[in-house]
């Protein structure tokens, strides 16, 4: 299928560069990825997978809307070891309407409309009137998870990977959504308002997996706060099974606050997880805050969240500082953790840092650059735990403009923790944008 998908996107890749046409824009990505680990646990040193990633869009303006593809897919090989992979994250084509008030989209795609979200095999009908309302219909069925990575541990033969049990397959999936910005429908309405109300019905097999209504709505009752809202509920479970509030105020020019809390029941389907065979638990996420302009290029914040997952109980704090002098963006500080590594204690601390040039080098313009580094400290959780160690992550790339339409990426990744000794990767990634 996936290989399906690979002859298509290049023949609409030599196509675009055949027939240039007003209204047509392509753009294309491919490039891999190879690394290479010194095993901890006794494991042997050496190569390890490589990844072959190529993502597409395209689409073309007509006198009956706009067609379009979009796609991602990726091939990947296990070096030392027998077998290979093959996934489609996504690909669908797409139809807008003129005047863009009407779009279908069909294949695999993701999906976030209310209480459907995830990725489904289907369609997506959208019906939108400029931002005074919006509707969306979608009919489908759910994505199975590439487990190979999981199974070639465990499994010898095809047989046994066929009869793996964690799968969440064969699904059928129909949701809808329909929303309305009651301050664009009634000019005279005082302050901003959204609502939006969704459904959704998830069966297998004519037994109903997950029945679920949701709600969700914005509100702006002045220029400066922000408030957000969004509840679903499970009919079936007879729960609340998801609630969202965030708040965004900005006091005064220079200082930006911010508060939101989440909590997430369990799922009551056989969701792909290992978990869920141990009973999983609510969890419950907390955050608070803010983040002052010092000056026009520096901007220090702080934060601290809160996560509960059953009677355990995590906090993380965390500040830094973000620096913007336009052709350059960084970003560096610490976190301190308690109790929050795997729930269970091992208290831990950090630092981070990132510089980012999201515009050309001055020196030369073709050539742009970034470079991250994240280090953490972890405590044992008793005396006798030997996995108290750190871990450190960084990340350098760079991206050169070959011609005007070719751009071309090259990194690489340094990573080392308790589990894994050094594990590097080099990546490389060959970008293409035409118009017409």
């Amino acid at each position: 299928m996936v290989r399906r998908w690979f002859v298509v996107w290049g023949a609409c890749a030599l196509l675009g560069f055949a027939l240039p046409a007003a209204g047509f824009h392509y753009n294309a990505a491919v490039g891999s990825t190879v690394y290479q680990y010194d095993g901890a646990f006794g494991q042997t040193p050496g190569n390890a997978d490589t990844y072959f990633p190529l993502r597409f869009r395209a689409d073309q303006d007509t006198a009956v809307g706009n067609f379009g593809l979009v796609g991602n897919a990726e091939y990947h090989k296990w070096l030392g070891q027998p077998g290979d992979g093959k996934r489609l994250y996504y690909g669908y084509l797409r139809w807008r309407s003129p005047g863009e008030w009407v779009e279908l989209d069909a294949g695999r795609q993701y999906i976030a409309a209310g209480a459907t979200v995830g990725y489904i095999d289907g369609g997506r009908l959208t019906v939108r009137q400029d931002r005074k309302w919006s509707a969306d219909v979608i009919a489908g069925a759910t994505v199975v998870p590439d487990f190979y990575k999981v199974r070639r541990f465990n499994a010898t033969s095809a047989e046994e990977e066929a009869a793996y049990p964690y799968q969440y397959k064969d699904y059928q999936v129909l949701g809808a959504r329909a929303g309305v910005n009651v301050d664009e429908l009634a000019s005279r309405f005082p302050f901003g308002l959204s609502l939006g109300a969704s459904a959704n019905v998830t069966h297998r097999a004519g037994i109903e997996a997950r029945n679920v209504f949701g709600f969700d709505s914005s509100q702006d009752p002045f220029s400066r706060l922000k408030l957000i809202e969004e509840v679903q509920y499970d009919r079936i479970g007879g729960k609340v099974s998801y609630q969202y509030y965030a708040a965004r105020y900005r006091p005064t020019d220079k200082l930006s606050s911010y508060v939101d809390y989440r909590r997430q029941e369990p799922r009551n389907i056989d969701y792909a997880s290992l978990f869920w065979i141990f009973g999983p638990r609510p969890r419950d996420r907390a955050r608070v805050g803010m983040q002052y302009k010092f000056a026009p290029q520096a901007q220090p914040f702080v934060e601290y969240a809160l996560t509960k997952r059953g009677a355990n109980q995590g906090d993380v704090y965390r500040a830094g500082l973000d620096q913007d002098f336009g052709y350059a963006f960084l970003e560096y500080g610490g976190y301190l953790g308690e109790g929050g590594r795997a729930f269970k204690g091992g208290d831990e601390m950090g630092a981070f840092a990132s510089a980012d040039f999201p515009k050309p080098v001055p020196a030369f313009e073709p050539l742009s650059l970034g470079l991250s580094a994240d280090w953490r400290k972890y405590k044992p959780y008793s005396d006798t735990d030997d996995l108290g160690d750190s871990a450190f992550l960084a990340d350098v790339h760079g991206s050169l403009k070959l011609w005007r339409y070719l751009t071309t990426t090259l990194g690489a990744d340094w990573l080392t923790n308790p589990d894994v000794a050094n594990d590097i990767r080099a990546y490389v990634q060959i970008g293409l944008a035409v118009s017409g």
